[in-house]
Parts: structure tokens; C-alpha cells; sequence
């Protein structure tokens, strides 16, 4: 890595170049042009290579580090717009990245919060969307760890909403963090009890507004955090990722869905990573599958959608593996399981792709022959009415015009 070019480095520098060309003799104005001419050629070639992600080419199995560690020099140098850029270009360059992309998004969120608390103002971006909103958990955490005050948390949550006053992808993104935050571990007594560790995220959750579905949202967050904390065997959850769904099965029937969904990655580690083997595992699982959620979706449904979000997790960059998603969805029996299938494939470009080819890959898995009608609409209306999550209003209104006449009607909170 380049060295930070320190003001005493700089001088001592000077002083070096002065003494190496008073000794150059009658030579001296040949090498002053070589150096004219060659400097600012290498300074561009190295600034090219940082610009383009190259600097990580070489690095061999330390290459997602190599990347961690670029993103952490570029958010200290060049600030958080061009952190989020690299997220950008780094997924452009490796196909591994996206896996390794919202751990990364929580670092930069992170080092926002510390700027946020020196004073700094942090504007909304829709970039902060890019890698599944990893920005907002790690800088919800960050406040949580810091402060502890839900209200500062509610309060930043609600300054990214859009003009309009409609919720924004952020905003529920950042209650979704708050729940993340609220649920720390710390108590090495409650280790072992996953509904004691989760007891504290869930009460500070109700303090939250209930508009919004920002309650909903908050105890995601915190079921999320719980299933992270079963994969440290610090903090002695091996029941839990032994059995998720007898956890879930626990919990009041309000909240099941929501835990299902978030421990879709303990079913994953169960089943090896096998999407259809997973499936078989949570359907009989779920206790009241016909129960209604926040989205109008039944729970079966949601959890499908999430569990194919997924598949494209495990499998993005190869094409052709995508035949195989439409198989699993048409092994489905149950109608509404199929399409929720259908729909959570479709939706996993948006929350797993890297930002700028999302939406193109998944116009091209909605129009893929091999589906059937009713699953294409189910693709389509699973995105489209959740476009400005992703958009800001002036390219989700570009991209509801876009769309074949017939599915445009998806679309909410756009201007025609």
C-alpha cells in the first residue's frame, strides 16, 4: 500500500531529490526531463489501479482481505461515497465479493456512527442500500455499543425517510439494525438460554414506533443477531443451530415468521447449503403457515421467499445454475409455495447482486422461458412494488416504465 504522504515525509523527500540532482553534473536537465515525463505517468497508472480494483489482482487466497483492507484505506481517504464505490468495483471484479459484501458494508457503517458522533452530518445516499444494507447494521450496532439510546437510534432511522414522508429502503433497513444492536451477548450468565439473550432486543424493540412496521422490523434484527451469535461457540448455542425451528416454535406465534426467516442460515449450515434439502426441512416446521404477515404474504410464503433469496447468494455468477432454481420451485405442490419461490429468487438479485447489474439480472430471471406465466408476474410484482427500497423516486419511476405494459401496475408509490 502506498504511504500516507505525512508534511515532515514530504520535505524529507525535497531534500533528497535536491541533493540526488546536484550531483548530477552536465546531466542534470536529461534525468529533470525523464522525471517530468515519467512521474506523473507512474502516479496515474498507480491511482488507475486503485481506481479499477487491480491493486488487489495479485493477491491470491488473501484476496477478499486484500479488499477489506482497500475499502478501509479509501473510506479514510476519500470518505464514504467513494467506500461505497468501491463496493461497486470490487464486485465487478471477483464473484466471491458478494458474500464477503455486507460484512464489509458494516464496517463502513461503522466508522460512519464515529463520525456521526464527533459531529459530522451524514447525508442519506441511496448507496447505503448496496450489499443487503449492511451500512445501517453496522452503524446501529456501533451507536448501540456506544450510547445504548434507542431514541438516538429511532431518530436517525426517521431522517432517512424520503421527501415524500413513504418509507424508505434505508429506513427500514436502519430498524432492522436497531435489532441487531439491541441484542449484544454480553452477560456470559445468560449464555446457552438463546430466549434470555434475545429477551432484552425484543423489549427494547417495543419502545419503537408501530408505524412504519418498524416493530416488525426491529425483531428481525434482533433474530438475525441471535443466529449470528449460534455460530460463536462462545456463546454455547448449539441447540439453537442444531435445531432453529424448535427455537422459532417457542417464540409467541406473532413473531414465528420473522424467526424462521432469520434462521434460514442455520438450516443452511444443517442442510449443507442445499437450497431443496432446506425447503423440506422448513415446511413442516412452520406450526401456522396460513397466518397473515406484514407484506399480505402468508408465512410459508415468506419464508420461501427468503430461503430463495438465498440460492442466489450461493450461486450468483453462474447462469446457468439458475435452471436449477426454476426446477426446485416447480417441485412445489402447494401453488402459492411456488410462486413465493418464483418471486424469492427474482428478489434475490435485488438483495444479493452487485448494485449496478441487479436490476438487469433480474428483468432477465423474470423473463427466463422456462417460467411459467403466473411465476413471471409473481417475479415482477415482488420487486416492482418494492422498488423505491431499492431506487430513489426518479429510477423507480425510469424503471416502472420500462417494464412490460402488463406488470407495470406493480409498481407503488411511483408516478406514472
Amino acid at each position: 500500500m502506498l504511504l500516507p504522504l505525512t508534511k515532515n515525509y514530504a520535505s524529507h523527500l525535497i531534500d533528497t531529490m535536491k541533493n540526488f540532482f546536484s550531483s548530477l553534473g552536465r546531466y542534470k536537465s536529461e534525468v529533470l526531463l525523464v522525471f517530468v515525463i515519467v512521474l506523473p505517468l507512474v502516479f496515474i497508472s498507480i491511482w488507475q489501479s486503485r481506481a479499477s480494483g487491480e491493486v488487489c489482482d495479485n493477491a491470491g487466497i488473501n484476496r477478499q482481505k486484500c479488499f477489506a483492507e482497500e475499502i478501509d484505506r479509501i473510506l479514510s481517504t476519500k470518505g464514504l461515497d467513494k467506500a461505497f464505490d468501491a463496493l461497486i468495483v470490487f464486485s465487478k471484479k471477483d464473484e466471491n465479493f458478494a458474500s464477503a459484501c455486507h460484512a464489509n458494508a458494516h464496517g463502513i457503517g461503522k466508522v460512519a456512527y464515529l463520525r456521526f458522533a464527533s459531529g459530522e452530518k451524514i447525508e442519506y445516499t441511496p448507496k447505503m442500500s448496496y450489499c443487503g444494507y449492511g451500512f445501517f447494521h453496522g452503524f446501529i450496532i456501533a451507536l448501540f455499543a456506544d450510547t445504548g439510546s434507542i431514541d438516538k437510534a429511532i431518530l436517525f432511522c426517521k431522517s432517512l425517510e424520503a421527501p415524500s414522508g413513504s418509507i424508505s429502503g434505508g429506513t427500514q433497513a436502519c430498524f432492522h439494525g436497531i435489532g441487531h444492536g439491541t441484542v449484544d451477548g454480553d452477560d456470559p450468565n445468560i449464555w446457552g438460554n438463546p430466549a434470555l439473550i434475545l429477551h432484552p432486543g425484543i423489549e427494547m424493540c417495543k419502545r419503537l414506533p408501530k408505524e412504519d412496521n418498524a416493530q416488525y422490523l426491529c425483531q428481525t434484527g434482533a433474530y438475525n443477531q441471535l443466529e449470528f451469535f449460534s455460530q460463536d461457540s462462545k456463546y454455547k448455542l448449539k441447540s439453537l443451530s442444531d435445531a432453529p425451528y424448535s427455537f422459532c416454535n417457542s417464540e409467541p406465534r406473532a413473531r414465528r415468521q420473522g424467526c424462521y426467516t432469520n434462521m434460514i442460515p442455520a438450516v443452511l449450515r444443517i442442510t449443507k447449503n442445499d437450497i431443496g434439502e432446506a425447503a423440506r426441512y422448513i415446511l413442516p416446521r412452520i406450526t401456522y403457515p396460513d397466518d397473515s404477515t406484514i407484506d399480505n404474504f402468508y408465512v410459508d410464503e415468506m419464508v420461501i421467499i427468503g430461503l430463495f433469496h438465498e440460492f442466489i447468494r450461493l450461486h450468483l455468477g453462474q447462469p446457468k445454475i439458475i435452471i436449477e432454481g426454476i426446477k426446485l420451485c416447480h417441485e412445489f405442490s402447494s401453488e402459492r409455495v411456488r410462486l413465493a419461490c418464483a418471486a424469492g429468487v427474482g428478489g434475490g438479485y435485488m438483495k444479493y447482486d452487485a448494485p449496478e447489474s441487479a436490476y438487469d439480472n433480474w428483468r432477465s430471471f423474470c423473463d427466463n422461458p422456462a417460467l411459467r406465466e403466473d411465476e413471471r408476474q409473481a417475479c415482477y410484482k415482488y420487486v416492482l412494488s418494492r422498488i423505491s427500497l431499492w431506487y430513489n423516486a426518479p429510477r423507480a419511476k425510469k424503471i416502472c416504465k420500462s417494464v412490460p405494459t402488463q406488470y407495470r401496475s406493480y409498481c407503488k408509490n411511483t408516478a406514472e
